[in-house]
């Protein structure tokens, strides 16, 4: 493909995604961005998901290919374990926008899979660890607990309000792990009622 095709490519990308251009860089002053990129890295940029495009897109304002390509490497590097295929695909919106907050801070030779992980988890601590729980392996144990109870498909009001039980009284943790799933997320209430309602009664 050639560079002009890329470029279009990553515009049909952002449009399609639906983020917002950063001031400076509307209308045809996106194409002009793009085009100091050489093949290589458009090729990249044109294979990023919503999330890693939007970063680049704040971060690459105002700053030439030179300017950025530490950064475009370790961005892609972890933008591949991340993807449909790699091995941390698992990994949540939220997390991978943290990750990005910390790319900054990483060396390309730390990372790798189980570096991205921990950091993705750190993200799961933050979220569902409130700052005055007893020890740090309790409050990893409750990231663990939050992590299995999302896949499960409890709300995020639920898993608080279940943490918040366990860091009152520790013993209940185990009984977090062996909670049913979710089948149902939310009735409404109109549904709910015709389920709580016999077969054959009618309101009064």
């Amino acid at each position: 493909m050639q560079k002009e095709e890329y470029i279009y490519m990553i515009i049909d990308n952002l449009l399609v995604y639906g983020i917002n251009l950063p001031s400076g860089l509307q209308s045809d002053k996106i194409f002009e961005h793009f085009s100091q990129f050489n093949v290589k890295v458009l090729k990249i940029v044109a294979g990023f998901n919503r999330i890693f495009l939007e970063h680049f897109l704040i971060v690459s304002k105002g700053k030439t290919q030179k300017d950025l390509e530490t950064l475009l490497d370790k961005m892609e590097l972890i933008s591949m374990m991340i993807s449909p295929v790699g091995n941390l695909n698992y990994v949540s919106e939220k997390q991978v926008e943290y990750i990005l907050t910390k790319i900054d801070t990483l060396n390309i030779r730390d990372i790798s899979e189980e570096r991205i992980s921990k950091i993705a988890d750190e993200q799961l601590e933050k979220e569902f660890s409130g700052e005055n729980t007893g020890s740090q392996a309790l409050d990893n144990q409750l990231a663990s607990a939050a992590f299995y109870l999302i896949n499960q498909g409890y709300t995020k009001a639920e898993i608080e309000e279940k943490l918040k039980e366990v860091k009152q009284n520790p013993s209940k943790l185990d009984e977090l792990f062996s909670l049913a799933p979710k089948e149902i997320y939310s009735l409404p209430p109109e549904l709910q009622q015709a389920i709580d309602t016999p077969r054959g009664s009618s309101s009064q």
